[in-house]
């Protein structure tokens, strides 16, 4: 199965990076890309594509990463649609000068793990991963692909710490937070930071989005 890229409309349930309200994410890329730099991105994605698609077959479903290169919100997400398992890949986000291959890849990993993830998840028997889980999914399944997964989370948990969900995240320090019940939506930049971290070294979720059944 080759990789597909087209236009899809939205009607089936979604899971972003960043949140879809308030303000937006990051900040709109003022430009496309070049071509060149096209070129190479959607290289990167037929090579993730390639990497990622026989888990999603195991499934019995298709993946299929779109690339929305006209629709310039610094963002991604997940959908649904009759055993089609969708990223929808936004064009701020693939032109985004602050993100670059690992950090992107990242990203669809992140995605990739509202689809793979498990519980918990983001609505009762929803498919879709809470917001934690497919962070600490994203990291457990994909630290391989990065050359310093360290960084990367570092780098793209500051970004999303500039549209005020918090304080910048840092590695000398972890969450002190802990939830009483385990919280679905988007946690705090450090506390996603140490949830990616925790999936890069095989350790338990961290107790400040997660709270197990008693």
């Amino acid at each position: 199965m080759s990789l597909v890229f087209f236009l899809w409309a939205l009607t089936s349930a979604q899971a972003s990076f960043f949140p879809e309200s308030g303000p937006q994410p990051l900040s709109f890329a003022k430009s496309l890309s070049s071509p060149a730099r096209a070129a190479q991105t959607e290289q990167l994605l037929a090579h993730f594509y390639n990497k990622v698609s026989p888990l999603v077959s195991n499934q019995g479903a298709e993946l299929v990463i779109i690339p929305q290169w006209n629709d310039q919100r610094v963002n991604a997400l997940a959908t649904r649609k009759q055993g089609v398992w969708e990223i929808q890949v936004y064009g701020g986000l693939l032109t985004h000068p602050d993100i670059d291959d690992d950090e992107l890849q990242l990203v669809l990993c992140h995605e990739l793990g509202h689809h793979l993830g498990g519980a918990p998840t983001a609505s009762r028997n929803g498919w879709a991963a809470c917001e934690g889980q497919a962070d600490y999914w994203s990291a457990s399944a994909c630290a391989h692909l990065f050359k310093d997964p360290e960084e990367t989370a570092l780098k793209l948990t500051r970004l999303y710490a500039t549209q005020g969900a918090g304080g910048y995240p840092n590695l000398d320090r972890a969450d002190e937070v802990k939830v009483p019940r385990t919280f679905f939506g988007y946690p705090s930049p450090q506390c996603r930071l140490d949830t990616l971290l925790a999936g890069f070294k095989g350790l338990d979720r961290p107790f400040c989005w997660y709270a197990p059944e008693k």
